[in-house]
Formats: structure tokens, sequence, C-alpha cells
């Protein structure tokens, strides 16, 4: 969830990051803290956070995807101790709080839950991003092949569409936001409309259309599957090749780098603060969450991540010693 060195010159890429972590922690989870009508959640703000979601997975395959080192052992290494020591321990927390019971979270803790129907709370992203990640190495290798790429689609559209027909445990957000993912590392290391792109655009059309014609409904899983990778790569692919020219900024920077650790954050710090107030008078409620639980939120972010890097830049320099 962090910037690559080669991806310096995609400032927008910040913005996009930024832009998402901000709607889903300070809008689309503050809300239901805060008993305020007008910015309850309602068709098109539900139609947003998928699109942001989808858009924060699209981004995370798209720096995956450019990553340079190729070697499975030290992908892994970097990416586990970039992602679970601090998954955990915020696994731990939500279950300390009430927010996951104990089986949940061992079931999250050996990213299982997305396919035994028992997805944390919240957390319940970072678990399939997780999932995601152990197989980017292999969707690399596939990478370059539009025949293996196009049997793997077509399995997975069919896998789908018997999901809506069917009492499947799998987490349908795992079916949801996998082709965003998978788009993203395609179209990363190189220009983002390529071949591979076009056909996996074109497939997902495709397939929507059939389950359409099957299903003679918009009421099915695919159709979402289609908008979410469809509309988050619109954006992805405008913001780089129109928006690239905005210039660095060092805010923007800060907030796209704290955006895991915020979120992995954000909800027990709600929580706990919502059962210290204790009052339920909106204009006491709203000033105090805006105005006291985001500041500490960004400041507590800050501190973990700051403090986090250097004990991970540590252990690195001491394995290189070895």
């Amino acid at each position: 969830m962090t910037s690559s060195n080669a991806l310096q010159k995609f400032h927008v890429i910040d913005y996009l990051r930024a832009i998402c972590m901000i709607y889903i922690v300070c809008y689309w989870h503050l809300i239901e803290y805060l008993d305020v009508s007008f910015l309850q959640p309602n068709k098109i703000t539900e139609s947003l956070a998928y699109l942001v979601l989808g858009l924060f997975f699209m981004i995370s395959g798209f720096l995956n995807g450019s990553d340079k080192n190729k070697e499975f052992v030290s992908f892994y290494q970097r990416k586990i101790l970039r992602i679970y020591p601090l998954y955990f321990c915020a696994l731990v927390i939500f279950h300390l709080l009430g927010l996951n019971d104990g089986v949940t979270s061992l079931k999250a803790a050996l990213f299982v839950s997305p396919f035994l129907d028992s997805s944390p709370v919240t957390l319940w992203f970072v678990a399939e991003l997780f999932v995601f990640l152990l197989i980017t190495p292999f969707l690399l290798r596939i990478k370059s092949s539009l025949l293996l790429i196009g049997i793997l689609l077509s399995g997975f559209y069919f896998a789908t569409l018997a999901m809506d027909f069917s009492n499947s445990m799998i987490d349908s957000r795992v079916v949801k936001y996998f082709p965003a993912y998978f788009l993203g590392v395609l179209a990363a290391g190189g220009k983002p409309i390529n071949s591979k792109v076009v056909l996996v655009v074109l497939m997902s059309i495709m397939a929507a259309l059939l389950a359409h014609f099957v299903t003679r409904t918009n009421d099915f899983l695919l159709l979402e599957v289609v908008c979410v990778q469809v509309g988050s790569f619109s954006i992805l692919f405008y913001s780089l090749y129109k928006l690239n020219i905005v210039n660095e900024s060092q805010l923007v920077a800060k907030v796209s780098f704290l955006s895991f650790v915020t979120y992995l954050i954000h909800r027990p710090i709600y929580e706990v603060l919502d059962r210290c107030l204790n009052v339920y008078d909106v204009g006491i409620v709203w000033p105090f969450f805006v105005g006291v639980a985001i500041p500490m939120l960004a400041f507590i972010a800050y501190f973990i991540q700051q403090y986090y890097d250097k004990l991970s830049k540590m252990i690195f320099e001491s394995d290189r010693q070895k």
C-alpha cells in the first residue's frame, strides 16, 4: 500500500489513494457514529463506496504489479512484513473491543475468512487484499499470455455467475474486487492501456451481457463486478494520462503514505470514543468526531507508521548483514 520508487512520477496515485481513504474513513464509516440525517447513506454514496474500494484494490494491484523484484521469496518477505504484523495487531484490537468474535478473528488471521463466509468487520478489505497479494507472482507470470488471461477470466466469470444461483460460502466481495486488482496488475509496468487490459475489459462487458441474457435481470453479482472494474479503471486511466501533470504535494503524499495504518485503526478509535462519549446530542457528537476524532486518528496513524517503518528497516538491514 506504499508507493514504489519506480512510480514516483505518478504523483496522481497519491492523490487517488488519499481521496479514497478520506471518503471511506472520514465519511463512509464515520457516519455510522453520527446521527445526521442528510449524511446518511443512499444509493449514490453506496455506489461511490463500491467504486472507491474497487479503486483501492486496483491501485494496490498497479503498485504490486510494478514491483521490480521478481523473486518470490523476497516479494513475499517484504509484503508480509509490511502488512501482516500491523494487520494481526488490528485483529486483536477488534476482538478485544467485541467488533469480531474469536473464530472470525482466527479465520481472518489465517486468511481463510473470505472463503468461509465469516469475513471480519472492516478488516475484510485487508484479508482479501492479502489473498490477492499471495497470488500476485502467479498473475505476473501469466500477464504476458493473452490465452492464459482469457482462460483465467473465463473460469472466474463462470464461477461468479454460478454464485448468483447458489448459497456460496465465498464472500461476494472477493468476486467483486478481484478483477479490479487483476486489472491493476495488468496495467502496471508499461502503458495502462494494452492488449491484455483491453481483453479483460471486453471480456467483462461480454460476461455481464451474457449474465443479463441468462438471468433476465440486472440484480446480480456479475453486473456489480463489471461496474466496479470498468469504473475504477476509467478513473485510474484518466488520472494517469490526463491528471499526471499535477505537482507533488507533501501533504497528499503523507496522507497517502498513512492510508493503510489509518484504515486499520480508524474503527477502533471511533468505537472507543463513541463509548466514552456516551452522549447522543448531535450538536455535541458531530463537532467532537470531526474536531477531535479525526485529528487524533491522523496523529496515532503517523506515530505508528513512523516507528513501524524504522523497525522494519532495522529488520531488513540485520537480514542483509547475515
